[in-house]
C-alpha cells in the first residue's frame, strides 16, 4: 500500500494503541466497543461476535457496564487493546503500552501481547524500556528521528560498536558503588562506567584485571565479586547513540548495518529488514491464523456518521449540561426571538401643532389616532415648542394644521397639512409616510363623496345611490388577518435555531475530543 494514496485502505487494516488513555471516559467499555466496531463498518451480528473474543482475550467481560474513566491504569491499557483489536487488524501499533501502570499489570499485558503474537498478529511496539525490548524478535533504535540500527537483540549485542575490540565487560559488586563510581570514571583503560542498582557495570580495556580495579579503589576485588557481562540493550542504546551523535547518523547506520549484513552472511543467511519492536515467537513459528490476503472492508462513510451520531447521543445522555443546551435553550430562542422581535410597527410618537383648533382639524386628529400607527404624545401651542419635541428625538411625527385648514375645506379648496417625519429610523419613516399617504387619501375619498351626492351626474354610485368609486377593490387577508410578524417568524427561526444548536454541538465535540485526548485515535481509524 502506498501511504499518501491508500491511507483509507491502511487503517483498516491497522489498529493503534496510544500512550494515554485515548478512549472515552464517559462511555463504558461496552459503548467504547461498539463505537470502535461501527467505525470499522462491523455489522452487528459480526460485532457481537469480535466483541465477545476481545473481551475473552483481555479478559475485561465483568467490567462491561462500568464507565472508561473509573477504570484503572491496567483495566484502561486492556480496553484500549480490545478497541484496537476489534476489526481483526493484521497490524498492531502500541506506543509505549505499558507506561503509568503497575507491574503487575505490565506483566498481564504483555502476556496477552504473546498471545497475539502466537495468533499472527504483527506487533510494533514502542517503549522506553530496554527490558520490554529485550522481549521482541527485532529491535530498532531511533536517535533524533533517525532509524540507528535494527535487528535482532543478540545480534545488536555482539555489534562491536557497542564492545569495541580489544575491550571487555565487568560487573562490580563494590561495597560503596555510588561514591566508587566517579573514581572508576576517571581510571586510566575504563570507557565507560554505569550504575545498574547496587552493582557496578564497566567498559574497560582488556588489560585491566579485577586485581587492577581493587587496587585503584582501594577495596578488594577478586573473582567473587567482579565478573565478566555481555551487554544489555540499553548499553547497545546508549553506545549507539552517542557514537551516532559524535561521527553522524548516517555513519553509524551504516556502520552497524553493514556488521549485522556480515555476521547474517557468516551465519549462512540473507540479510534482511526486520520490523521494530515484533512481539517474540512470530518470526520463529508462523501461525495459521495469520491473514495472508488482505480483507476489503465495507468503504461508506456511513458506517462512520452512524458511529459517530450514537457515540454523540450518548453523551449528551449522560451530561445534563448539553441536553440543557440541546433542547431547553433552543425552545427558549425560539419564544425570546419569535415573540419579542415585532415587525408591527405601531404607535409611532407624534407630536401635534394645531393653529385651527375647530371641527375639522380635530376629526383630522383622531383620524391619525384611529390609524394605530401614530400615538399623539404632546399638543404644543409654539413653533418653539414644535421644533424642540422634533430635534430632541422625543417625537418622530410632527403634525402641523395651519390656521385656515377648515376654512378652505368649507369653501371647497385644497387645504395643506404639514406632516415632518424623522427619517433616521427608515422602517419608522417608510411606514409613517405610507400611513400618511394613506390617511389622507382616504380623508380626500371621503370628502369628495360627499360632495358628489349632491351632484347630478357621479362616475358611479353603490347600491343606496350614494357617490362611490368606480372600481373599489376589497383585499381580504387569509392565514394571518391580524398580520402578527410571530406567525411569520417562528417557523424559520425553528430551522435556524436548530442549525445553530448543531453547528455549536460539532464544535464542543471536536473541543472535547482534542481536550480528552481522543481525537488522536479517531486520526487512525477510518472515520
Amino acid at each position: 500500500y502506498d501511504v499518501a494514496s491508500q491511507a483509507e485502505s491502511i487503517k483498516r487494516r491497522i489498529g493503534y494503541m496510544s500512550q494515554k488513555f485515548s478512549l472515552y471516559a464517559d462511555l463504558s467499555v461496552r459503548e467504547n466497543l461498539e463505537f470502535y466496531g461501527r467505525i470499522y463498518g462491523l455489522d452487528d451480528a459480526r460485532l457481537k461476535q469480535r466483541m465477545q473474543e476481545v473481551l475473552e482475550l483481555t479478559a475485561i467481560s465483568d467490567r462491561l457496564e462500568q464507565l472508561g474513566g473509573q477504570l484503572s491504569g491496567g483495566w484502561k491499557q486492556r480496553l484500549a487493546l480490545a478497541c484496537a483489536l476489534i476489526h481483526e487488524p493484521e497490524v498492531l501499533f502500541l506506543d509505549e503500552p505499558t507506561a503509568g501502570i503497575d507491574p503487575v499489570a505490565r506483566r498481564d499485558l504483555w502476556d496477552l501481547l504473546f498471545d497475539l503474537s502466537a495468533r499472527g498478529v504483527t506487533q510494533f511496539v514502542t517503549t522506553h524500556y530496554m527490558d520490554e525490548a529485550e522481549r521482541c524478535t527485532d529491535v530498532a533504535y531511533i536517535h533524533m528521528s533517525r532509524l540507528i540500527v535494527c535487528g535482532k537483540p543478540e545480534e545488536l549485542k555482539s555489534l562491536p560498536t557497542v564492545t569495541p575490540p580489544g575491550t571487555r565487560r565487568w560487573q562490580l559488586d563494590l561495597q560503596a558503588p555510588t561514591q566508587q563510581l566517579s573514581r572508576l570514571r576517571q581510571m586510566d583503560g575504563v570507557q565507560d562506567a554505569t550504575l545498574f542498582g547496587q552493582e557496578v557495570h564497566v567498559l574497560s580495556e582488556e588489560r585491566l584485571t579485577p586485581a587492577d580495579f581493587g587496587q585503584y579503589l582501594g577495596e578488594p576485588v577478586t573473582e567473587h565479586n567482579a565478573r565478566l557481562i555481555n551487554p544489555t540493550l540499553e548499553d547497545v542504546f546508549v553506545t549507539l547513540s552517542r557514537a551516532s551523535g559524535k561521527a553522524g547518523t548516517r555513519l553509524a547506520n551504516d556502520s552497524t548495518n553493514a556488521a549485522l549484513a556480515e555476521r547474517s552472511t557468516e551465519e549462512g543467511k540473507q540479510p534482511e529488514t526486520v520490523p521494530v519492536g515484533v512481539s517474540p515467537q512470530e518470526s520463529e513459528k508462523p501461525s495459521p491464523t495469520k491473514h495472508t490476503q488482505p480483507r476489503e472492508r465495507p468503504t461508506s462513510s456511513m458506517w462512520g456518521f452512524a458511529a459517530i451520531l450514537i457515540k454523540e447521543f450518548t453523551h449528551i445522555r449522560r451530561q445534563p449540561s448539553t441536553l440543557m443546551f440541546m433542547l431547553v435553550i433552543p425552545v427558549l430562542q425560539t419564544f425570546i426571538f419569535g415573540y419579542a422581535i415585532d415587525m408591527q410597527i405601531e404607535d409611532i410618537p407624534m407630536v401635534v401643532y394645531d393653529l385651527d383648533g375647530r371641527q375639522q382639524a380635530r376629526e383630522l386628529q383622531m383620524a391619525f389616532v384611529n390609524a394605530r400607527t401614530f400615538a399623539i404624545i404632546d399638543r404644543v401651542t409654539s413653533d418653539t415648542a414644535f421644533e424642540r419635541a422634533m430635534t430632541s428625538g422625543r417625537a418622530s411625527v410632527g403634525l402641523r394644521i395651519p390656521p385656515d385648514y377648515s376654512d378652505r375645506l368649507l369653501m371647497g379648496e385644497s387645504a395643506q397639512v404639514q406632516v415632518l417625519i424623522d427619517g433616521s429610523d427608515s422602517q419608522v419613516a417608510t411606514t409613517a409616510l405610507q400611513a400618511t399617504n394613506l390617511l389622507g387619501l382616504n380623508l380626500s375619498i371621503g370628502i369628495a363623496k360627499n360632495v358628489a351626492d349632491r351632484a347630478p351626474a357621479v362616475p358611479a354610485r353603490d347600491a343606496v345611490g350614494h357617490a362611490a368609486v368606480p372600481i373599489e377593490m376589497r383585499p381580504r387577508l387569509l392565514y394571518n388577518p391580524a398580520l402578527e410578524s410571530a406567525n411569520f417568524f417562528v417557523p424559520g427561526l425553528v430551522g435556524i435555531i436548530l442549525q445553530l444548536v448543531t453547528l455549536f454541538l460539532t464544535s464542543f465535540a471536536i473541543v472535547r475530543e482534542r481536550e480528552l485526548g481522543t481525537l488522536e485515535q479517531l486520526f487512525v481509524t477510518p472515520v
